[in-house]
């Protein structure tokens, strides 16, 4: 069983090796977002946070949902321009509802389109494996500290309800999820965690 002390330092290790490359990978499409249309923004976003997608293969499936998805936000710029928060954001992506899109690339996407629009996250989205960490990480409470949107389709925790050990990231929640994915692909998963 992972222990507090272990999350720690999983925290720790993630802080000293892997935050800043999230932070410099963050300016660099922030940069990146100020020099190129909404159009050719895009077709970068669906490569956004690559090391997400570490465990995923391209493959027919998936390159035709992207495609899908690219081309339904192109044409809805102006909706999309328009939308003030973030909540409101993954939601939108969310309810495009395409088949082999998942969780993990609604999230990533509407994370990148958000840097576009100058909007982020709030909360700490819960999908993949920072679901999975957040529920072993705080065992029979998640249930109760776990909120939801969308139809229930979309999981996330408030800032305030994360364990201590987050402290030092609380704000920039989207680096708590990182996080979570990091202690997922570093510890968890390896451990055939289920």
């Amino acid at each position: 069983m992972i222990t507090d002390v272990k999350i720690k330092s999983l925290v720790e290790e993630y802080i000293a090796t892997k935050m800043n490359d999230d932070i410099k990978y963050i300016k660099k499409i922030t940069t990146l977002s100020k020099t190129l249309s909404f159009e050719e923004y895009l077709k970068n976003c669906f490569t956004f946070f690559p090391e997400h997608k570490w465990h995923l293969s391209l493959n027919e499936n998936n390159i035709n949902a992207y495609k899908e998805v690219f081309l339904y936000l192109k044409t809805n710029y102006s909706k999309i321009s328009k939308i003030a928060k973030f909540d409101d954001l993954i939601c939108y992506i969310d309810n495009l509802n395409v088949k082999h899109f998942g969780e993990l690339s609604v999230y990533d996407l509407s994370l990148a389109v958000g840097v576009f629009f100058n909007l982020t996250p709030d909360k700490v989205f819960l999908h993949a494996g920072p679901k999975n960490s957040m529920k072993y990480i705080l065992g029979k409470d998640y249930n109760d500290l776990i909120k939801h949107f969308n139809n229930k389709r979309i999981e996330y925790i408030s800032v305030e309800d994360t364990p201590s050990v987050f402290n030092d990231l609380k704000k920039t929640p989207f680096l708590i999820e990182d996080c979570l994915c990091f202690i997922w692909s570093q510890y968890l998963k390896p451990k055939k965690f289920k």
